[in-house]
């Protein structure tokens, strides 16, 4: 057994939707295609997620004359522990690319 389902489930579909497939779209792909871009991180989700840190870390500074950075650590679990840092300039007002 491969865990991939036969069928795309009601679930999965919600999610495809939510990723701005079509309904159109997803009943064309087949269920092992779906399993491979539900895999995969949304980078909308993603986005709002350090958006979201980025403001609330910038509330927290605002007091500050120099807030500095942000610095997040991106843990690879299978990886050995190896850790890339990532680092965001506060007082930029812009949205930060990454």
């Amino acid at each position: 057994m491969t865990g991939i389902p036969a069928f795309l489930a009601q679930a999965m579909k919600a999610a495809l939707r939510a990723r701005g497939y079509t309904d159109e779209e997803i009943t064309q792909l087949e269920p092992e295609r779906a399993w491979e871009i539900l895999s995969t991180p949304d980078q909308r989700e993603v986005r709002e997620f350090i958006d979201t840190i980025i403001a609330q870390a910038r509330a927290a500074t605002k007091e500050l004359p120099q807030p500095g950075l942000l610095q997040m650590l991106l843990v690879r679990a299978l990886d050995d522990g190896n850790v890339a840092p990532y680092r965001y300039a506060l007082m930029i007002p812009s949205k930060i690319s990454f």
